[in-house]
């Protein structure tokens, strides 16, 4: 089944089936639905609609980042008032103990960087540093009980506003999420590479 969908910077409209006007930015998608997995083949109508897509990207990006809190600690989760690598590092850590070195790959952050956020972690009492019990030259990361507690707390707060971000959304808005979010995931992990 071939579904046209409108996409602008803030809604995703399925317009049904049959040509749109060449202002909107259509993508088509080939979906087979099993349970929630959808494949979808992507295709631009052409370069006009690629611009567009850029300039929605851009726009969606920037609000992105605005509204999810990166640019303010207050607005990364509700009553909390932490940096959103904090709130990344703690969830991350709360899954078991790892080497800063690891703890920066997983956040994309410079060796510096994340020896100041662990050492921020540990002033705050939510993490310690214990030696590696299969290699003596490094030291693992891990949570203390604060830390456990408040990686909880990060992360029932993240999940409570999730489920109100869902909950505003139409079904087809919903889909097209679970669809397009792994999908620029997985694009923006095998570009900035």
């Amino acid at each position: 089944m071939v579904v046209n969908v409108v996409v602008t910077s803030t809604r995703v409209v399925v317009v049904g089936l049959g040509n749109c006007s060449s202002d909107s930015i259509v993508v088509q998608y080939n979906c087979l639905v099993t349970l929630s997995c959808y494949s979808c083949i992507v295709q631009l109508q052409n370069e006009r609609n690629a611009h567009g897509l850029h300039d929605a990207l851009d726009h969606g990006f920037s609000q992105l980042l605005r509204l999810r809190g990166v640019l303010d600690s207050a607005g990364v989760a509700s009553g909390l008032t932490m940096s959103i690598s904090e709130a990344l590092g703690l969830r991350r850590l709360a899954e078991g103990a790892t080497t800063q070195q690891e703890l920066g790959s997983y956040l994309g952050l410079e060796k510096s960087t994340v020896s100041r956020l662990v050492d921020a972690l540990i002033a705050k009492g939510l993490a310690e540093k214990q030696p590696d019990p299969q290699n003596a030259r490094f030291r693992n990361v891990t949570l203390t009980a604060e830390g456990q507690r408040e990686s909880s707390r990060v992360g029932d707060s993240m999940r409570e506003r999730h489920v109100r971000m869902l909950a505003a959304m139409t079904t087809v808005e919903r889909n097209a999420v679970a669809v397009a979010l792994p999908a620029l995931v997985r694009a923006l992990a095998e570009t900035e590479s």
